[in-house]
């Protein structure tokens, strides 16, 4: 049942549903706990700490990532230790630690790497991306974005590849790249589509709607803003959507 319950817990948060993950997970974590599963406790306490840094909720964030560190290191499980220590450098770049944020994930990048984990490398390319735009290094966030699409695609992990097209798009919209920002935008829209993430798409087709408004395309950008509108009030009818 335990298994059942993170699985479920997992789907929700593909598909963007916080609530429904993070009521979902504490459930999951419980019954580990009943169970004594420490893999299983792991599991669910990083899941819950993603559901939580989600909503803005730091410190449980930052309780969930340093426990699952814990109990991966109890297990021995040198990569799942990497994966955690990334997740914490997300909380540590939410509060604005960024020398540390970025020393956590090269760390994890490099266990990550020893252990050729190219979803996780991915992933940690990706963080050292969003933190490069942060501090406006657009050159090196474009060039760790690049590798960590590379990376999500050789695994066929459609979100990592769709927030990644997103990012990009982000940087080339930055530089008034507008049919550039464009094909990021929309290639992103097509993978959020075939996982059916709904904030996804609302987001994507936005993005897409500003970039036609730079164009001075209005018709276009009344177009996707009335579509994106219309995602977002869907996904608002399911709590966490």
């Amino acid at each position: 049942l335990a298994d059942v319950t993170l699985g479920i817990g997992l789907a929700h948060y593909a598909l963007g549903e916080l609530a429904a993950a993070g009521e979902t997970l504490a459930y999951a974590l419980t019954q580990y706990s009943l169970l004594e599963d420490v893999e299983g406790e792991a599991v669910a306490l990083s899941n819950l700490g993603l559901v939580h840094l989600a909503n803005g909720n730091l410190e449980k964030a930052e309780s969930c990532f340093l426990a699952a560190i814990e109990y991966q290191q109890k297990r021995g499980d040198a990569v799942e230790v990497a994966r955690q220590q990334g997740n914490f450098g997300l909380v540590l770049r939410a509060q604005g630690k960024w020398p540390e944020t970025e020393h956590m994930h090269r760390q994890a990048l490099y266990m990550l790497t020893e252990a050729d984990d190219r979803e996780g490398q991915a992933t940690q390319r990706a963080n050292l991306a969003s933190l490069a735009y942060l501090r406006g290094h657009f050159h090196e966030a474009e060039h760790d974005y690049q590798e960590a699409l590379s990376l999500y695609e050789a695994v066929d992990h459609l979100q990592g590849q769709a927030d990644v097209l997103t990012n990009l798009g982000n940087i080339s919209h930055a530089r008034s790249e507008w049919e550039k920002a464009l094909n990021y935008y929309q290639e992103a829209l097509v993978r959020y589509r075939q996982i059916g993430h709904r904030r996804g798409q609302a987001g994507s087709l936005a993005n897409i709607g500003v970039i036609y408004r730079e164009l001075g395309r209005w018709p276009e950008a009344t177009s996707f803003y009335e579509q994106a509108i219309d995602w977002y009030r869907e996904a608002a009818e399911r709590p966490g959507v």
